[in-house]
């Protein structure tokens, strides 16, 4: 069980599974309710112990629990048959890899094998698929394959 584990104990204090519900739309509008109140759950969840792990549970998390979820492997399944959906950050289409890699489509430096002056330069070329919000990579992905091509040309 890897949240039980002792190497996770101390950053997932309290895991819960996360759905994009329909509360969770209606809070994310932005308007000042909202902000009023993300601002106190905000401070409230900061706080240690059992009220956090109350406030996810009451507030936050739909449905059955992680230990519930955890300890029936039907209930599991249903769950992510019904909750896991894409977080719409498309990418690793046009695969970056070594030459001898099959599945690979673009070079280190991002241009397409096969040929000539194609070069791809976003999220496309991500071997893996993150976890996460992609902004951050697809902007040093960018910036470097701007440097890479300005070398090659002369460019500034």
């Amino acid at each position: 069980r890897v949240f039980q584990s002792a190497a996770l104990r101390g950053f997932a204090e309290h895991p819960f599974p996360s759905v994009l519900s329909d509360r969770v739309k209606k809070i994310g509008a932005p308007t000042v309710l909202n902000r009023v109140l993300t601002d106190t759950a905000g401070f409230l969840l900061d706080t240690a112990g059992p009220l956090r792990g109350k406030l996810i549970d009451t507030l936050i998390a739909e449905g059955p629990t992680l230990d519930v979820l955890l300890a029936n492997p039907e209930a599991l399944r249903r769950h992510v048959a019904e909750n896991v959906v894409t977080t719409y950050h498309p990418c690793g289409t046009c695969r970056m890899g070594a030459a001898t890699d099959p599945a690979s489509v673009v070079d280190g430096s991002g241009k397409v094998r096969g040929m000539e002056n194609l070069r791809v330069a976003d999220s496309s070329v991500f071997p893996d698929i993150p976890r996460n919000n992609i902004n951050l990579p697809v902007i040093m992905l960018a910036e470097r394959m701007a440097d890479l091509i300005a070398k090659e040309t002369g460019g500034a």
